[in-house]
């Protein structure tokens, strides 16, 4: 398998996507990245306007190609065209580089008309954690020669639907972020001034998060810091942990700078709320990379799994004594633990599983056609 045609469901970008951490490790690999991008404004005629892009060596092996805009604006009626012009925009990438009968990646289960029209060897559909309409994702399961799932709650429900679906969870870049626990990093500007201890989170800030627990804990306890990086999505009323001057908001801050902030972290924290999808499992895999003392809630899933290096309060007022406990951890088997559960939980260790699955649906294959 030396060919692989991604059809993304998220840029390529700093913040790299999954489907850019997994098939980027997949080695001797020559591979097409289609990165999506909304409809263009002000188009008169988008339906025959002409999309060129020469694309971009983004990797030695990986070229990057802008798709042609996605028009999913238009009504049901036109998805056929939209759909017949995407296909002859990546038939004519595939004859300028000598593509023949490439893997397919389907980082979204709208892409899978496009299937029938593409030659291809394989067909792999990387299944969002919560897509959009669970009847498309059904049926691109049916239709795809292999299904991987970042939760289990997806591998249940697609696994009737294609006997080759295989468990792939989320992963962390283990060896940036431990870079934390081992290397003495740039001081950020925004922690200047900030006094320790820090409890921070890093993450989305919406209604999905415990942030009363944060309130109640930077009430009592106006002697600790707690540092939220990442943007407001606006669903959360923030006025009231605003008020406070031991809460800080640094915003959006990219990747490749985060390390240098989880270093200066007295403890990290993952707080789902009940009956919300909380935060991704990334981050928390991101946190154990650290070593760092992680506090979370019962609600996040994922923190579960690691309960045993974990500080876990499901009321503000455990969460109060669970920051206590984090902040004055001296066990260094639990911070050794946490470290060997990043790297467990590496994108490197989530390719090797792929990997292994891969060969296990080519192996079939190849008995069956004996």
């Amino acid at each position: 398998m030396s060919q692989i045609i991604c059809l993304a469901a998220e840029p390529w970008s700093d913040y790299a996507s999954r489907s850019r951490q997994l098939i980027s490790r997949l080695k001797n690999h020559r591979i097409l990245y289609f990165d999506p991008r909304p409809a263009g404004k002000g188009q008169r005629n988008a339906m025959t306007a002409s999309h060129k892009d020469e694309g971009q060596l983004v990797e030695k092996w990986t070229t990057c190609y802008a798709s042609p805009p996605s028009y999913s604006h238009l009504p049901p009626m036109f998805k056929p065209l939209t759909d017949r012009l995407m296909v002859r925009y990546i038939k004519e990438r595939m004859s300028e580089v000598g593509f023949t009968n490439p893997v397919l990646w389907l980082g979204l289960p709208h892409y899978e008309p496009l299937v029938k029209s593409i030659p291809n060897e394989l067909v792999i559909f990387d299944c969002p954690s919560e897509p959009y309409e669970y009847g498309i994702a059904e049926n691109c399961a049916r239709t795809s020669d292999m299904t991987i799932c970042r939760t289990r709650e997806m591998f249940d429900l697609l696994k009737p639907f294609c006997d080759k679906t295989f468990l792939v969870k989320d992963g962390a870049d283990f060896a940036r972020f431990n870079t934390a626990a081992n290397e003495e990093l740039p001081f950020p500007d925004a922690l200047f001034n900030i006094r320790n201890p820090i409890l921070g989170l890093v993450g989305k800030i919406g209604s999905h998060l415990e942030l009363e627990y944060i309130r109640h804990a930077a009430a009592e306890h106006p002697e600790w810091s707690f540092v939220l990086i990442g943007n407001k999505d606006g669903t959360a009323d923030l006025s009231l942990a605003e008020g406070l001057r031991n809460v800080h908001f640094t915003g959006y801050v990219e990747q490749k700078h985060l390390p240098a902030f989880l270093q200066r972290f007295d403890a990290c924290l993952y707080l789902g709320k009940k009956d919300g999808n909380g935060p991704g499992a990334g981050i928390l895999y991101e946190y154990l990379s650290t070593g760092k003392p992680i506090v979370g809630t019962p609600h996040s899933l994922h923190i579960n799994e690691y309960a045993n290096v974990s500080y876990i309060a499901s009321n503000p007022g455990e969460f109060v004594d669970q920051c206590k406990k984090a902040i004055s951890e001296r066990d260094a088997w639990k911070v050794r633990q946490r470290v060997a559960y990043g790297k467990s939980s590496s994108w490197d260790a989530r390719v090797i599983e792929l990997n292994r699955s891969i060969q296990q649906y080519v192996s079939r294959a190849s008995q069956q056609s004996v």
